[in-house]
C-alpha cells in the first residue's frame, strides 16, 4: 500500500497547473536551503485512525500541510489557489491511495526571511487538510 506522503507527491506532480510553475520543486518536511522559489513544501501535522471493536479499521485521517513559496504575495497567493482548487473536496485516487474525503481545515499566510546568503523575502500560504483515507491494517 502506498504511503500517503507519497500519495500526494505523485498527485502534486500530476498536476499541470502546479508543476508548470514549480516544475519539480515539491519537498517534503523542508524547503533545502537555497531553493529557487516558487516551490512546494508539504508535510504531516497529526494522524489519526478510526478504531473499531475488532481493532483498526483501516481508515484514517491525518493533517497534512501543504505550503506554496513565492517571491511576491500574490505569487504565492495564486499557486496556493491552484492546490487548494485540486486538493479541497477531492476524493478518489490520489497517487495510488484511495482518498474518501479531503477537507481543508485551515489556511493562513506567512512572510519570512530565507535564512541563505541572499536573505531573501518569501511569501507563503499554508493550507491544513485532514485526508481520509485507507491504509493497510
Amino acid at each position: 500500500m502506498v504511503l500517503m506522503e507519497t500519495g500526494i507527491f505523485t498527485y502534486l506532480q500530476t498536476i499541470g497547473a502546479i508543476t508548470a510553475i514549480v516544475g519539480t520543486r515539491i519537498h517534503p518536511d523542508t524547503m533545502p536551503q537555497g531553493s529557487e522559489l516558487p516551490v512546494i513544501v508539504y508535510s504531516r501535522l497529526s494522524g489519526g485512525r478510526v478504531q473499531v471493536m475488532g481493532g483498526i479499521s483501516g481508515l484514517a485521517h491525518p493533517v497534512f500541510q501543504i505550503t506554496s513559496w513565492a517571491t511576491t504575495y500574490l505569487a504565492a497567493k495564486n499557486l496556493a489557489e491552484i492546490v487548494r482548487v485540486n486538493f479541497d473536496a477531492v476524493s478518489g485516487a490520489i497517487g495510488g491511495v484511495t482518498v474518501r474525503a479531503c477537507i481543508m481545515e485551515d489556511d493562513g499566510d506567512i512572510t519570512e526571511t530565507s535564512p541563505d546568503i541572499k536573505a531573501r523575502r518569501m511569501y507563503g500560504v499554508r493550507q491544513d487538510y485532514e485526508i481520509w483515507h485507507d491504509e493497510a491494517t
